[in-house]
């Protein structure tokens, strides 16, 4: 047996991000499990600048698929630290089932990007996409979950004043799974572009970037923001999945993409030395010699990274 000097070795973090700081905030904080969303409950738990409304059907506040957001949110002069007790609950069963907000940004903002966490509903084949959030800015774009087979996806996608449509390449995910998922809109490049992200695995991205063409509509316009089934592509009579949604952040001021919650800096510490290394494949066991001339072989005790 020969012992060891400590072996020093470096592993990044899925991400290297800092505190975040966006125009608007919903925390989803307010209300009791079950009650229906009203513009009170949903102003309760809103940080910045926005009239919130109950546009269409019953969504509710819900007590479960909460998933706490780490660090910090500061809007304006203030920070925000979730709670992580409620989510906002929609039925997938029924379109035109939706809560919005309106966005009061100065004139000129027309570039935005929103993040949140989503709980992907649906197990059902469907192909007549659910729109779980509609952003009206300088273009219509609209998050969207499918399963067409193999589902489900996530996707992003356009739509212009006549009804051209634009659709960007699905993402696989996992039906009753949280995900950090951001929608941006690039009014430079007139672009929309959808990036999912998985809290449970050290927010590592899943699957890669899907991007496609933004149709602009209106110049230096912020609209408004649909979250639910903000959709009118026709019930789905046959699921009784839902939807839940979490910590929506808006930032139109300086949008990144994508927008990312204050996970804090990369684990930069070595991992525990491993304690002895041995000649030979058999765990623990030295050999005295051995008849190759051409392969050496060795093992070790596990080192520790946390």
């Amino acid at each position: 047996m020969r012992t060891v000097p400590i072996i020093s070795i470096f592993f990044a973090a899925a991400c290297a991000l800092q505190a975040v700081t966006v125009d608007l905030y919903q925390d989803c904080e307010s209300g009791t499990p079950d009650e229906f969303l009203t513009p009170s409950i949903m102003s309760a738990s809103a940080h910045g600048t926005g009239t919130w409304s109950a546009e269409a059907g019953t969504m509710c506040v819900s007590g479960i698929r909460s998933k706490q957001l780490p660090g910090t949110v500061t809007v304006g002069t203030m920070t925000f630290v979730d709670t992580g007790t409620r989510t906002w609950v929609v039925s997938d069963r029924y379109d035109h089932n939706n809560v919005r907000v309106s966005i009061n940004a100065p004139a000129g903002h027309v570039s935005a990007t929103l993040s949140l966490f989503l709980t992907v509903g649906p197990t059902i084949y469907f192909t007549n996409n659910f729109d779980s959030v509609v952003f009206v800015c300088n273009a219509s774009i609209a998050l969207q979950q499918r399963n067409d087979g193999g589902g489900p996806y996530i996707r992003c996608h356009s739509i212009g004043a006549l009804g051209e449509s634009t659709i960007a390449g699905q993402i696989k995910v996992e039906a009753g799974k949280t995900y950090w998922i951001s929608l941006g809109y690039d009014a430079s490049i007139d672009s929309c572009s959808v990036a999912v992200f998985d809290p449970d695995n050290n927010w590592a991205q899943v699957g890669t970037t899907q991007s496609c063409y933004a149709h602009p509509q209106w110049a230096s316009r912020m609209g408004y923001v649909r979250i639910g089934r903000a959709d009118g592509h026709g019930d789905n009579l046959t699921t009784w999945t839902y939807t839940n949604f979490d910590n929506i952040m808006i930032d139109y001021s300086n949008p990144p993409f994508p927008l990312m919650p204050d996970i804090g800096p990369p684990d930069t510490s070595s991992p525990t030395a491993p304690g002895s290394v041995y000649d030979g494949a058999v765990a623990g066991s030295d050999i005295d010699f051995t008849y190759s001339t051409s392969t050496l072989q060795a093992n070790w005790t596990a080192a520790v990274d946390t």
